[in-house]
C-alpha cells in the first residue's frame, strides 16, 4: 500500500477506462432492428459515424430505415452456442463424438409457434430476414416463448437452403453440416468493443417446401435418426 499510494481521483477513475466511451455512463440503446419502435424513438442507438476503424457506422440509418419491419418479420431471433460445439464448428462438427450428440442446426421454437407451423421436433422451417432466409430443422421447446427463436452459431456447409458439400476436395467433406445463423443476423455493431449485433434481429419463420429442404451426409442422417429426429422409409417392398 505504501509502495502505490492512491491517486487524488480514486482508483477507480484512474483506472477505469470509461473517460473514452461515447457515453458517460452506460445507457440503454434499442437495437437496429426492434419490435418496439416507440422505444427506438426514446432509445435510439449510435448516430452515424464515418471511419470507425476504418469502417462508417450507419446503425441509426438502418434502424430508421427498418422502423416498421416487425409487421412483416415478428420475431424475435437471437443467436448463442451449444454444448457440443465451439466457434463455427469445424472442428467439432467433424468430431464423431461431438457431432453425433448435437447432428442438427435448428431454431428453436416454442410449441404454440410449431403448431401453427405444423412442425415438430426435426421438420424442415425457413428463417427469413432483411439478409437472407435459411432453411433448418426446428427444435421444439418452452426455453423460447411464442415471439422469440434461437439458433446456434457453430453451423454451415449449407448456404440458404443450398448445400456446399461439393464444393469441399474429396475426403474432406463434413460430417454434419447446416445453414450459418450469420446469414440472417443484424449488420450492426457496437463502436466500442467493434462487436456484431447478433442477439437482437427480426425474423419471419415458414415450414419449408420439399424442394427447399438440402441433402444431408448419410452420417448426419444416421445421427438424428438415431435420436428420433427423422424416420427414413424400410428398404425394399415395404
Amino acid at each position: 500500500r505504501d509502495a502505490q499510494p492512491d491517486p487524488p481521483t480514486g482508483r477507480g477513475r484512474a483506472r477505469g477506462s470509461a473517460w473514452n466511451q461515447y457515453d458517460a455512463v452506460p445507457v440503454h440503446r434499442e437495437p437496429i432492428e426492434t419490435p418496439r419502435p416507440d422505444l427506438a424513438e426514446e432509445f435510439p442507438t449510435y448516430e452515424d459515424m464515418e471511419d470507425v476503424f476504418r469502417v462508417n457506422l450507419n446503425n441509426q440509418s438502418k434502424q430508421l430505415d427498418r422502423s416498421d419491419l416487425s409487421d412483416s418479420h415478428p420475431m424475435i431471433m437471437t443467436t448463442g452456442r451449444q454444448v457440443e460445439h465451439t466457434g463455427g464448428g469445424a472442428e467439432t462438427r467433424n468430431n464423431p463424438y461431438t457431432a453425433e450428440r448435437a447432428p442438427f442446426m435448428y431454431a428453436e421454437i416454442n410449441p404454440k409457434v410449431a403448431n401453427e407451423l405444423g412442425v415438430d421436433t426435426g421438420g424442415w422451417i425457413t428463417v427469413g430476414t432483411k439478409r437472407g432466409t435459411l432453411v433448418v430443422q426446428a427444435r421444439v421447446t418452452e426455453r423460447v416463448n411464442q415471439e422469440e427463436i434461437f439458433l446456434p452459431f457453430h453451423w454451415g456447409g449449407i448456404f440458404e437452403g443450398e448445400s456446399l458439400l461439393d464444393r469441399y476436395p474429396d475426403g474432406f467433406e463434413p460430417v454434419t453440416i447446416g445453414d450459418s445463423a450469420n446469414i440472417g443476423t443484424s449488420d450492426g455493431y457496437d463502436p466500442h468493443t467493434m462487436m456484431q449485433e447478433t442477439k437482437a434481429n427480426l425474423a419471419v419463420l415458414d415450414k419449408a417446401d420439399p424442394e427447399e429442404i438440402p441433402e444431408l451426409p448419410e452420417k448426419q442422417l444416421a445421427y438424428q435418426e438415431e435420436k428420433g429426429l427423422i424416420r427414413r422409409p424400410l428398404g425394399g417392398d415395404d
